[in-house]
């Protein structure tokens, strides 16, 4: 078995460790003017701190390449690299937000508007109750605040669902907004649907073992109701328990996304007489789409399972629950989160402000932050990405699929379009112009922002449809446009990669990570559509019969692993299991085109006393480090469609031949099992 042995701990910091003078280098004060030898010592000081070299490769590859992380990232709850990716975002973002500058445009001063708006909530909490109880009057009065004066006959709740959506273009009860059709996305259609949830995953909501995330949601709920509201605490926690249980209840007919599911089996398109008629005399469709929309379209993508589970709940739903759960999830909009420390508060409000104005906020990052070297980087990985992939589909490598469908699937991949996403040619100040948003009046702002989103989301329906967003900080794939997008967060200079690290590095960290992405287009789901992303089934007989059977095997490995003193849940949905094995092969097949022509090149960190591919499977282990609470690790696991990030690092890397070949992984060693799955 392999044995790393490094140099002791003082001799790490004091030889390694680049410095200013005598001030030690962290990762997030580089910047492009230092030079390469200083950026490498700087990453690989970071790297080999989060070593843990006692124990075997061939072991716990996680282990050994993360079992320190959690000794620099100590944690109530988890943190992981797309942590630390969010917390360099969000200090670049307060730098933005808190500067004033000649060059900024109106949008530009609106966001930081409403930032200093958040920022100084806090200090208009004796006025808050009085303006949110305005805002609930604007649609019914909230029985927990009305007492004996509300009058149940006065609520209807399907009309004040509509009412709310029309206004704000928030989804409470149900999504109700303008869709692509999923069998024509060149066609926009309203969708009827299941909304998002407090809480992520139906298992948080249903799972006996799981109490934590529920009892966190009633205390949230009831400290609002208490805070914001003026409820007294009697009467605010036996309030927020009745909402609970409602939402509990509605939340039963969540789609469970560890299913393997398809999306036409998820949705579909249905005209608006027959799904009349089928949820009288609960609701009456056509007015609640006509309420909500300002039309009634003649066609409706509907998600049938939830609907038909709600139109069960509301025959015998308390309608002064109803009442309280539907005012109180449209009042959280309108609350900031009371905190112990500034810090906090601006992280709080520095989300707000990111969620309502992602896109003007990214380009405003974008035009501060970042320069062309990065879009030449990423648009490199993604040609040499799909370069292997293709060569890949062309040879017998991926034999068990028929010719047929190995065509088509690299048509497939050639029509698959990169997006980096810094929204620099769109026009803000056209999107934006009817917008005012002041310094002061936080409450003001979001219901003036809410209205304008209102509009908005009626509006797309007479429009072409539009590319999604996301608010995310990793790439991800759009299946139904046959895309993958990449935020500007992950691709901040020096985290997940950079020009002056060895390609080695890169390979294992971004050009895992889109390459996880391009094969999101091949797995559970993102097979069931075409080269446009429209619904179509292009595969065989025979080849779907021998995909499925490869995707039991990763069913089998991942329900074997042990997280927090219990088996992982049996998945069948296998999509991010696919995406994660086929990746990290993908871009290792990609670095060894690359490294086959490059032989010249500097492959190394100073002090990492690894090969150049073994420096790519290390890389691609620390992409994933994290440490997580034991507290949070049933939680995590039970309500996550990843898998819990040692997982990501171990199953992967232990189906794969050419890292027990690097790393000398003795057959039957938990690293080399003599069976291993694979699909791509």
């Amino acid at each position: 078995m392999l044995k790393k042995i490094f140099a002791c701990y003082a001799w790490v910091l004091m030889g390694l460790l680049p410095t200013i003078g005598a001030t030690p280098i962290s990762i997030a004060e580089l910047n492009a003017q230092h030079s390469q030898s200083i950026v490498r010592q700087t990453k690989a000081t970071e790297m080999l701190k989060y070593f843990n070299d006692s124990v075997d490769p061939c072991e716990d590859f996680f282990e050994f390449t993360c079992g320190n992380f959690g000794k620099y990232h100590p944690t109530n709850t988890t943190v992981n690299t797309f942590e630390i990716l969010e917390k360099a975002m969000f200090n670049k973002i307060k730098k933005v937000m808190e500067a004033d500058d000649s060059n900024d445009t109106d949008i530009d001063r609106n966001m930081k508007n409403f930032y200093r708006s958040c920022i100084s909530a806090p200090g208009l909490r004796d006025s808050y109750k009085d303006k949110l109880q305005a805002v609930v009057t604007e649609f019914g009065q909230m029985p927990v605040l009305a007492g004996e004066n509300w009058q149940e006959s006065d609520f209807n709740w399907s009309s004040t669902v509509a009412k709310i959506i029309y206004k704000s273009g928030l989804h409470i009860f149900f999504e109700i907004a303008v869709n692509s059709d999923l069998n024509d996305n060149s066609i926009n259609r309203v969708a009827f649907a299941q909304p998002s949830f407090a809480l992520r995953d139906i298992s948080l909501y249903v799972d006996e073992s799981l109490p934590m995330a529920r009892e966190k949601r009633k205390k949230t709920i009831a400290k609002d109701l208490h805070n914001f509201l003026g409820v007294e605490q009697e009467l605010a926690a036996t309030t927020a328990q009745e909402i609970l249980d409602f939402e509990i209840t509605l939340a039963r007919g969540m789609i469970d996304l560890k299913l393997d599911l398809s999306l036409s089996e998820l949705y579909s398109l249905v005209d608006i007489e027959t799904v009349q008629e089928k949820y009288l005399p609960v609701w009456d469709t056509k007015k609640l789409i006509n309420e909500a929309m300002g039309f009634t379209p003649d066609m409706l993508i509907v998600q049938p399972s939830y609907l038909d589970h709600t139109f069960e709940v509301m025959k015998n739903a308390s309608p002064k629950a109803v009442a309280n759960y539907l005012y109180y999830e449209y009042l959280t909009n309108f609350m900031y989160e009371i905190q112990n420390s500034p810090e906090k508060e601006e992280k709080n409000c520095i989300k707000k402000t990111k969620n309502i104005f992602y896109q003007p906020l990214v380009n405003l990052i974008y035009r501060k932050y970042f320069n062309e070297e990065m879009k030449e980087g990423v648009n490199f990985m993604w040609h040499e990405l799909k370069t292997a992939f293709e060569n890949s589909l062309k040879t017998d490598k991926l034999s068990w699929m028929s010719a047929a469908v190995r065509e088509y699937a690299s048509e497939k991949l050639k029509a698959m379009n990169l997006e980096i996403l810094t929204y620099e040619h769109k026009n803000f100040s056209e999107e934006f112009q009817d917008m005012e948003i002041n310094n002061f009046d936080y409450v003001q702002n979001v219901k003036a922002i809410l209205e304008y989103e209102g509009k908005k989301a009626r509006a797309k329906f007479d429009k072409s449809p539009e590319p999604m967003i996301a608010t995310g900080f990793s790439p991800f794939n759009v299946i139904i446009e046959n895309a993958v997008k990449i935020p500007i967060d992950f691709l901040q200079p020096f985290y997940a990669w950079s020009s002056s690290y060895p390609y080695a590095y890169n390979f294992g960290t971004l050009g895992f990570a889109v390459a996880h992405e391009i094969l999101h287009g091949f797995d559970d789901i993102g097979r069931s559509c075409d080269i446009k992303g429209n619904i179509q089934d292009w595969w065989d007989a025979e080849s779907e019969k021998e995909f499925r059977e490869h995707a039991r095997c990763f069913v089998d490995q991942y329900k074997s692993y042990s997280y927090g003193g219990r088996l992982l849940p049996e998945m069948t949905a296998q999509g991010e299991n696919i995406a994660d094995n086929g990746g990290v092969r993908l871009a290792y097949e990609a670095y060894l085109s690359w490294s086959e022509k490059h032989e010249d090149a500097e492959e190394s960190f100073p002090g990492l006393d690894y090969n150049n591919h073994q420096l790519f499977f290390i890389s691609y282990g620390q992409l994933w480090c994290a440490a997580t609470h034991p507290d949070f690790m049933l939680q995590q696991a039970a309500s996550d469609i990843h898998v819990p990030e040692k997982f990501r690092v171990i199953g992967p890397l232990s189906n794969f031949e050419e890292f027990a070949k690097e790393f000398k992984c003795a057959v039957g060693s938990v690293m080399n099992p003599e069976k291993k799955c694979g699909i791509y």
